[in-house]
């Protein structure tokens, strides 16, 4: 058991260093100087670049709500109208793959998976923010980011973005039914379904063993990059090919799909980021919620 929780916070460590990215604000390949502005509202107090206008594709997030409420501010102070399209994160990355394939130029910044990002660099969708940092080094400072999530914003030494969020994967439990049902703090994947399965059988089915997001996709991956990781899996070979075809990754998905399928609430293969947050919100009747996946976002 020890060794298996130590995979686990190694697992946890290697997430944050290696796939520290959820959102990425990603500037087009027509990015300019006023991307840089619109990092960095205080940069501007005349009104340099009045007239100019910023289209600004974001997700649903506390994040893109709280830049929505200072953009007037941001606009009094820079003279740079921004038009921002809010939409589901589902719809992020399809929609930004249409409008990068087609030409079609109609946003100067987008946000998205930084995971995204080499693809994106590769097909020449985006453009290196080296030269604007060197430009207008005195209105930005590195240092003020998480290291980590900065150097995942890097391709080939280039830096293409920003972060502005940053997340950690943990496990929540409820005190008053593990009090309740004598269970001890979950130390391992054998525990945690432990404590699932007690609690959903003790409660006769009316709690919720665990919650975790079990959609299809990367909103998915991210919780079970933990099971991948803690149980001695890992995406990639040293050679850098695939190892999901390895025992290791076979034990880990089977472990993560039973306790879902034995404990998780109804529906969870379709939750991801907000159904998974909107089950948590709307009802307090499960007992663990797994919070997964580290992110960041950039410019």
């Amino acid at each position: 058991m020890e060794e298996e929780m130590m995979q686990l916070v190694k697992s946890e460590i290697r997430l944050a260093c290696h796939r520290s990215i959820r959102r990425s604000l990603v500037g087009a390949m027509a990015l300019s100087g006023i991307v840089l502005a619109a990092a960095f509202p205080a940069m501007a107090q005349d009104k340099p670049f009045a007239g100019q206008h910023l289209s600004v594709l974001m997700v649903g997030h506390p994040t893109s709500d709280a830049i929505q409420k200072m953009l007037p501010d941001f606009t009094a102070a820079t003279g740079i109208e921004v038009d921002l399209e809010v939409i589901p994160e589902a719809d992020a990355t399809p929609k930004m793959l249409l409008e990068f394939s087609s030409g079609s130029g109609r946003y100067d910044v987008v946000e998205n998976n930084s995971v995204m990002l080499p693809g994106f660099v590769k097909s020449g969708y985006v453009a290196p923010l080296d030269e604007l940092l060197s430009k207008h080094g005195e209105f930005v400072d590195l240092a003020d980011f998480v290291p980590r999530y900065l150097e995942t914003n890097k391709v080939s030494d280039h830096l293409y973005g920003l972060p502005v969020i940053g997340e950690s994967t943990f496990l929540m439990y409820r005190k008053d039914l593990f009090e309740q049902y004598g269970i001890s703090v979950p130390k391992s994947f054998d525990d945690i379904e432990a404590a699932a399965k007690t609690i959903k059988e003790k409660s006769n089915g009316e709690v919720t063993g665990i919650t975790m997001r079990g959609q299809q996709g990367i909103q998915g991956v991210y919780v079970w990059a933990s099971y991948l990781w803690g149980m001695g899996g890992s995406f990639l070979t040293e050679d850098g090919k695939s190892a999901l075809d390895s025992p290791e990754a076979a034990t880990a998905l089977t472990r993560f799909a039973h306790v879902l399928n034995e404990y998780g609430p109804v529906g969870v293969a379709n939750m991801g980021w907000v159904g998974r947050a909107v089950t948590k919100s709307t009802s307090e009747r499960r007992h663990i919620a797994w919070r997964g996946g580290v992110k960041s976002s950039q410019w």
